[in-house]
């Protein structure tokens, strides 16, 4: 997910045509862009999975490419729960 604004974009979203010229906006706006996930469904801190990771987070980050140069990330992780499943990227 990526926040525009007040708006929250899913990776899912961002990956449409056009929705990148949203993002671009913001950047030159002067917001700093964030990932989120891709989906939005999966809470990396319920799954043991080393393969979520990469399908939620880095598949956004690839969408974004340079317009999330910092590479800020929250995680989506169940009621907030982040631990070694989540902080060993």
């Amino acid at each position: 997910m990526v926040a525009v604004g007040r708006r929250r974009t899913v990776g899912t979203n961002l990956a449409r045509p056009g929705a990148d010229e949203v993002v671009q906006r913001a950047v030159a706006e002067g917001h700093r862009i964030g990932n989120h996930t891709f989906t939005h469904t999966v809470s990396l801190g319920d799954t043991d999975d080393p393969d979520v990771f990469d399908a939620e987070v880095e598949r956004t980050q690839d969408l974004l490419g340079e317009l999330a140069p910092d590479r800020l990330f929250r995680p989506y992780c169940n009621s907030g729960v982040i631990d070694h499943r989540v902080l060993r990227r």
